[in-house]
């Protein structure tokens, strides 16, 4: 047979793309479905960039720390649209990206520290620098961006807006908590970690693609929870 290497991450990007393109034809263009639009677009934008580095070998530094700057923002707008659908506030919202834009310029001064150590049809395995520090970042951003979304969905009461909200919280839940589960009790699965999670997480892209889509004057421009 040919070369495997990737191939799942092509399927997945391929199936983001779908959302993305229905997204922008059928979503209503408001402040929070424009943040979801983008965050769908990076997580397709991962899996393309993980299927050129596995299937045709493009380990070049630069196009691994575009991969890592890509995940580096996925938990960051995740977070983004939490805070907007509690608060209905933009202003202070900016803190949420100077954990995200401390990794973004580490990694750029350090970028001949990014590697491929491997790749297979279903994950790669980056080296990088500063690992658990990553780790806690962004492990710490999507939890709090996970209790975000269950407050938002407690206190809501209008019940067509609370069940769009139980989707978002259920995404979550389905990406990250039996994912990272597995990943903290085996050291070859916390090595692939970044590249297994970016896979699961189409179930997020479509929790947030179907919330989008039925997100017409809600919680976002005009209305408040």
């Amino acid at each position: 047979m040919g070369n495997l290497d990737g191939l799942i991450s092509l399927l997945i990007a391929c199936v983001e793309l779908v959302f993305v393109l229905n997204l922008l034809v059928f979503a209503e263009k408001n402040y929070v479905n424009k943040l979801i639009i983008f965050l769908v677009i990076l997580l397709a934008a991962y899996q393309a960039t993980e299927f050129m580095i596995c299937y045709f070998g493009m380990n070049d530094t630069f196009i691994v720390y575009f991969a890592f700057l890509i995940i580096t923002l996925i938990p960051t707008f995740g977070g983004l649209i939490a805070l907007y659908l509690f608060q209905g506030n933009r202003k202070l919202h900016q803190v949420l990206f100077i954990p995200a834009l401390f990794f973004i310029f580490y990694y750029a001064a350090v970028i001949g520290s990014f590697d491929i150590t491997g790749c297979t049809f279903l994950y790669a395995v980056y080296d990088y620098p500063l690992g658990n520090l990553y780790s806690l970042f962004h492990f710490a951003i999507i939890y709090l961006s996970m209790l975000v979304y269950f407050f938002v969905y407690i206190r809501t009461e209008n019940q067509f807006v609370k069940k769009l909200n139980l989707i978002l919280l259920t995404g979550y839940l389905i990406t990250f908590i039996p994912a990272n589960t597995v990943f903290l009790l085996s050291d070859f699965m916390w090595s692939i970690k970044e590249s297994i999670q970016g896979k699961i997480a189409v179930v997020l892209a479509l929790s947030f693609s179907y919330y989008a889509l039925k997100n017409k004057n809600l919680p976002g421009e005009e209305k408040k929870i």
